[in-house]
C-alpha cells in the first residue's frame, strides 16, 4: 500500500507541473482512446490517471489474452504495451495484430524494463512508434503520445 501511495504522490506532483501556467500548453487529445496493457497494477494506475488528465478514454488489460479481447472489442487510438506480460508477451501481441492489420491507425508504444539497443530495435522493427524504458517519465511519455497521435491522424507516420 505504501508503494501505491508513493505512486499517487508522484502523480500528484507531476500533474502539478502540468497545470496551466507551467509546462503544459493548452493542447488536448479529444476523442482519443488509450489501451494500457500493463501487468503491474501501480504502473497501470499511474498511466490511467495521467491519461485521464490528458483527456483520453482509458481501458486497461493486465495480460496478453485480455489485451487481445480489448483490441477485438475496440481498436484503440493509442496502445501502451508492456513487453513482458503473463501468458503472451507484448512482442507476440504486436506480431499478431500486425498480421491481422488491425493497428494501422494506432499509435503503439512499447513499455519495458529492458533497455538494450537490441531490445529497442526489435520493438521498432515490429512496428512500434516508440519504445520507452522503465522507470517511466510520465509527463514526457504523454507529450510524446500527443505528438505521435497528431502525426498519425495527419497521416505522416506508418
Amino acid at each position: 500500500m505504501a508503494l501505491l501511495d508513493g505512486f499517487a504522490n508522484a502523480v500528484d506532483r507531476a500533474l502539478d507541473v502540468e497545470k496551466p501556467g507551467h509546462l503544459r500548453n493548452s493542447r488536448s487529445v479529444p476523442d482519443a482512446s488509450l489501451l494500457i496493457v500493463e501487468d503491474d497494477p501501480e504502473i497501470a494506475a499511474v498511466l490511467s490517471t495521467f491519461g485521464r488528465s490528458r483527456g483520453y478514454s482509458i481501458r486497461v488489460a493486465d495480460t496478453g489474452p485480455r489485451a487481445l479481447e480489448e483490441v477485438a472489442r475496440q481498436v484503440p487510438d493509442v496502445l501502451l504495451l508492456d513487453v513482458q506480460l503473463p501468458e503472451i508477451d507484448g512482442r507476440d501481441l504486436l506480431k499478431r495484430w500486425n498480421a491481422a492489420g488491425v493497428l494501422e491507425k494506432t499509435v503503439v508504444v512499447f513499455l519495458s524494463a529492458r533497455d538494450s539497443q537490441s531490445d529497442r530495435l526489435v520493438g521498432l522493427e515490429l512496428g512500434a512508434d516508440d519504445y520507452e524504458t522503465k522507470p517511466l517519465q510520465f509527463a514526457m511519455l504523454f507529450r510524446k503520445l500527443e505528438r505521435l497521435l497528431e502525426k498519425k491522424r495527419a497521416g505522416t507516420t506508418k
